[in-house]
């Protein structure tokens, strides 16, 4: 028998097949589970990469122009399917790497950070 999939792999795997509306009427979480994974979906559907600490990182210090020259390059279909899989990949290792905190606008990261304990408070009392 194969292990379950984490919580957020789950929640990836809906938000890759584009179903996340499923996080509250499918049986794929339990109800105990429903509230992290509502919170992962919402980061998952609000993802914006250019309002992460990586792209404000990447202008920091930079003209409007470079700025603006960077979000074009950035907002084709391609640049944005590419950002949200990198998303996606560090948000199923969120538990494991702090990458997916650069990816998030810094007033997400603490919501992340308080989901990210409480999963491992729950692991730990399940083990």
């Amino acid at each position: 028998m194969q292990p379950r999939l984490s919580l957020e792999h789950r929640v990836v795997m809906l938000a890759r097949a584009g179903d996340l509306d499923l996080v509250d009427g499918a049986r794929v979480f339990s109800p105990s589970e429903k509230p992290a994974a509502r919170c992962l979906g919402e980061l998952l559907r609000d993802f914006d990469y250019m309002a992460s600490v990586e792209f404000e990182a990447a202008c920091a210090g930079k003209s409007a122009a470079y700025r603006n020259v960077l979000a074009r390059k950035l907002s084709g279909a391609e640049a944005k399917a590419q950002k949200r899989s990198e998303f996606y990949d560090a948000v199923q290792d969120f538990r494991r790497s702090d990458r997916v905190l650069t990816l998030l606008p810094e007033a997400a990261q603490a919501t992340l950070l308080a989901l990210r304990h409480e999963l491992e408070q729950v692991a730990g009392r399940a083990s």
